[in-house]
């Protein structure tokens, strides 16, 4: 039997990512365990949907392996879209020998709204990239999301609500801030700044990573309440 580590009577945290075929996007997701880590206490891993070999099945091994018989799942999506309706309830639901909560999301609500509101540089106009959705309402709280902190949204996927361009909002603003509605590092971040590099009137946050810990520490928080549910 393998003895249980100390703290192994607390929830193990697993954060679980979508996934990112990106080369440094796993680091991100590391990052952000680490950081929730020193904030909490709790033993905490990495997971993710797709794309790396670090899947779910072996977070749960890693924390059993540390004598953990709960964990506490932080899904690391910012919206309720497909991936964390379908995709994470479905992922958990697999796993037998952990007694599982899963937590809220990231969301779009005022803590993530303040995290964004503090990298925009002075006078600057932010523009918030996301990923995009096939969902209009995940859409619709990414635009009110952008709304709320004084910009507009710019989809991956499928451009800006209202059908303009990125050049197009640059040529009515003296500077622009993009802010990645993103935890890690993501191939279609790289994009964007491949086809726009950043200038003096064009400038870029980094992915949230490691600053997302406070959120997600709130979330661990929360766990117990009636927005969380349990599996097993």
């Amino acid at each position: 039997m393998t003895p249980a580590c100390p703290g192994a009577g607390v929830p193990g945290v697993i954060l679980l990512a979508h996934g990112s075929r990106h080369r440094r996007a796993a680091a991100g997701i590391n990052q952000l365990a680490a950081a929730v880590h020193r904030h909490t206490g709790r033993h905490t891993v990495a997971a993710h949907l797709s794309f790396h070999d670090h899947t779910f099945d072996h977070a749960c091994h890693q924390l059993r392996s540390r004598g953990h018989t709960r964990a506490t799942v932080v899904p690391l999506l910012f919206t309720n879209a497909y991936h964390h309706t379908i995709d994470v309830p479905n992922t958990v639901a697999k796993e037998d020998q952990l007694d599982i909560t899963i937590t809220p999301g990231l969301g779009t609500g005022p803590a993530v709204a303040e995290l964004l509101r503090s990298q925009i540089p002075a006078g600057a106009h932010p523009i918030l990239y996301a990923v995009g959705s096939s969902r209009p309402e995940a859409n619709r709280s990414v635009e009110k999301l952008a709304h709320t902190i004084g910009g507009e949204p710019l989809f991956a996927t499928r451009g800006t609500p209202t059908g303009r361009t990125l050049d197009d909002i640059r040529t009515t603003h003296h500077r622009v801030h993009i802010l990645p509605l993103f935890v890690s590092h993501g191939l279609l971040l790289d994009q964007l700044r491949t086809h726009h590099p950043p200038t003096e009137h064009l400038s870029y946050s980094p992915p949230l990573m490691g600053k997302l810990a406070t959120i997600v520490k709130r979330r661990l928080q929360c766990s117990s309440s009636s927005q969380a549910h349990s599996h097993n």
